[in-house]
């Protein structure tokens, strides 16, 4: 790798910058990215989270959503959160046009 040659962080931005054009990283991740290396990892693709999985408001979720809210009107959100194990802001934000059309 080009820092175990003592190349410094600004040399490796520069040649990326020169093959990469504007889709090159900024100087920032590269330091960042020169760090994580250094202290071991072997890649700089993210690590898995742990917690909930990322959610996408995808139909299947509206559909489940938009389920509950007919069956149980008096839901709330964080009991929709639970039971779907989807993160409170997208349920929220799936949900608020279901409710305005329920109490239509």
């Amino acid at each position: 790798m080009r820092m175990n040659l003592g190349i410094s962080a600004k040399v490796i931005h520069n040649e990326l910058i020169d093959s990469l054009g504007e889709d090159a990283p900024s100087y920032s991740f590269v330091v960042k990215w020169i760090g994580m290396l250094k202290q071991g990892r072997e890649n700089i693709e993210n690590e898995p989270k742990i917690g909930r999985p990322i959610t996408i408001s995808n139909e299947t979720t509206i559909a489940k959503i938009s389920q509950m809210i007919q069956e149980d009107p008096f839901l709330s959100i964080d009991e929709i959160s639970e039971s779907l194990e989807i993160d409170y802001p997208i349920v929220l934000q799936i949900s608020n046009p279901i409710f305005a059309k329920h109490k239509q």
